[in-house]
């Protein structure tokens, strides 16, 4: 049963009349209850804020793994600037999930790891890049 559950209960026992306070003890018992519901409904915001905050987390998780992986694979393949093209600039693409068009990184967008920089979904890129150089190769 959740804190909220819990709490519903206790206050449906009190309302129903299966437990009476008479005089001072029904003031007290009236502020304790007031300050159990505030601190049930802080509770429940902050949970909801840390669930966001995990979600949030883990997608900042899972793209680092991916930019690590990108920059093991520039190390391991010993690439210098000599092996890249001269397709620098960024290339405008639509994002079916914001539906924008945006702008993205040339080389993402080659490889197929391009994502929105608005809502940071994955954007399907059928684009290549005509330079033959292992930059843009798309494993």
């Amino acid at each position: 049963m959740s804190l909220s559950e819990k709490y519903a209960y206790i206050k449906g026992l009190i309302d129903g009349g299966e437990i009476k306070f008479e005089g001072k003890n029904q003031k007290l018992f009236d502020a304790l209850m007031d300050i159990l519901d505030e601190m049930v409904t802080k509770v429940s915001d902050l949970d909801e804020e840390l669930t966001g905050a995990y979600e949030s987390l883990y997608l900042i998780s899972d793209r680092l793994e991916e930019i690590d992986e990108d920059v093991d694979f520039l190390f391991e393949n010993d690439l210098d600037d000599a092996d890249y093209c001269d397709n620098l600039e960024d290339i405008n693409m639509y994002c079916e999930n914001c539906n924008e068009t945006v702008s993205v990184d040339p080389y993402a967008s080659f490889l197929g790891e391009a994502y929105c920089p608005e809502c940071n979904e994955r954007i399907e890129s059928e684009e290549q890049c005509e330079c033959d150089l292992e930059c843009c190769e798309i494993e």
